[in-house]
């Protein structure tokens, strides 16, 4: 969707067009719906649950997408990328994976991280790794909705934490790290040998990286 929108909306600048109109249904393109409006289509009209969107290209473009949080030239990064900007951003594992997902599922930026502002460290105690709780978020965005959802999201939740443990070893943050950070002395391990920015990063990246394989971020359930 976000490839399709932005070729559709570079041609019509292209050519030279004033503005680009077209419709859709929001019941059914929910997701599509709001990243029309992030990138500055407004709402026209709405007859028997379609609505006709618009967008002013004579104003300078393309657009600079700002949200609470990301900054970043144009809206068309990828979810890594999203993810490395708000951890370097010095907000945590957790909220780096759930902030680049989420507004594709409705979240602003500002509640991702509330949501995910505890889950760093294995939530405080050396437990599951942050970037593996913020990427189970992101499932359950997906997959947690309906009265059927266990049927889908338990096993993709599963999948999950075992390509992470595949790739990486463990999920586990105290064996990632090699120190428990729930301790003083291994807080001060972590910090003194730089840890957090050589492994976070990496298991940010990683959390991401699954995602995107197993097509998370695709529409379609």
């Amino acid at each position: 969707a976000r490839i399709m929108l932005k070729a559709m909306t570079d041609k019509a600048f292209e050519l030279g067009f004033k503005e680009l109109v077209f419709t859709t249904k929001p019941e059914v393109m929910s997701i599509g719906y709001s990243l029309y409006k992030r990138l500055g289509y407004e709402e026209l009209s709405e007859e028997n649950g379609i609505v006709s969107m618009r967008i002013d290209l004579s104003r300078e473009y393309p657009y600079t997408f700002e949200s609470d949080y990301v900054k970043a030239e144009g809206i068309f990064m990828t979810h890594k990328e999203k993810a490395m900007k708000i951890f370097y951003e010095k907000f945590n594992c957790s909220q780096a994976v759930l902030g680049a997902y989420a507004e594709d599922y409705g979240l602003t930026a500002d509640q991702a991280m509330k949501v995910a502002a505890c889950f760093s460290g294995g939530v405080r105690k050396g437990e599951v790794c942050g970037a593996v709780s913020g990427a189970i978020m992101v499932i359950g965005l997906k997959y947690g909705d309906g009265p059927d959802y266990k049927a889908t999201a338990y096993p993709k939740a599963a999948e999950f934490m075992d390509r992470f443990k595949e790739k990486n070893a463990s999920y586990v943050c105290r064996a990632i790290l090699g120190c428990d950070i729930s301790t003083e002395e291994g807080m001060l391990y972590a910090r003194e040998n730089g840890l957090f920015q050589d492994i976070c990063p990496r298991m940010v990246e990683s959390a991401v990286d699954i995602l995107e394989e197993m097509g998370i971020w695709l529409n379609e359930q």
